[in-house]
């Protein structure tokens, strides 16, 4: 086993885990990084519950780090203890009434603010976030390896900027959506249909 730091100081939400090899989610902005045992071989981390992040690296059998050029650009430490993950820029853009926008992965627990602002987060395919007061209502995102985001079809009504790397977010029409499904639910309840 070797001993390998992984340090997410760089990330806006630094929490991660690595299937198999953690029994939880760590923070990886500790000073000096996150310390995870490992045998040589590839790993991914997580920073949701049910998805890897679209980034892989490896520990060699001399117990260092090493991962594919083509991560060169979110990735840092090759050749030595500690895997530097840095993410990419992705712009959150929130349009119209403010209300709290809670992200889901990366151990966030404070919501966005009603403010556009950049999130550094790495590649991944399966990003959430929802109202705060809304837990049914989740939005699903995802971030390529270029930094631009995309989304499936049924989110296009909440949501904008496929192709690029800004993602803004409808939080009137969110909310008016959430507000509509409320109201069939609570009709479906009383009336038994």
């Amino acid at each position: 086993m070797h001993t390998i730091r992984i340090d997410t100081s760089e990330l806006t939400y630094p929490w991660l885990w690595i299937p198999g090899q953690l029994p939880h989610f760590v923070d990886g902005s500790v000073r000096d990084g996150a310390v995870v045992r490992l045998q040589s071989g590839t790993f991914v981390f997580q920073q949701t519950r049910s998805h890897a992040s679209d980034v892989r690296f490896s520990v060699t059998d001399d117990g260092l780090v090493d991962y594919p050029s083509t991560h060169e650009h979110v990735l840092g430490g090759r050749g030595t203890t500690t895997l530097r993950v840095r993410g990419l820029e992705v712009t959150f853009n929130p349009t119209g009434r403010a209300r709290p926008l809670l992200p889901l992965w990366g151990g966030c627990r404070e919501p966005l603010g009603a403010r556009t602002r950049t999130l550094r987060i790495p590649p991944g395919s399966a990003y959430a976030m929802r109202l705060l007061h809304v837990p049914r209502r989740v939005l699903e995102f995802r971030v390529g390896a270029d930094g631009v985001v995309d989304y499936a079809a049924a989110f296009e009504e909440s949501l904008s900027g496929r192709g690029t790397g800004t993602l803004t977010v409808d939080l009137d029409r969110l909310h008016h959506d959430a507000s509509e499904r409320r109201r069939h639910v609570e009709g479906v309840c009383r009336t038994g249909a």
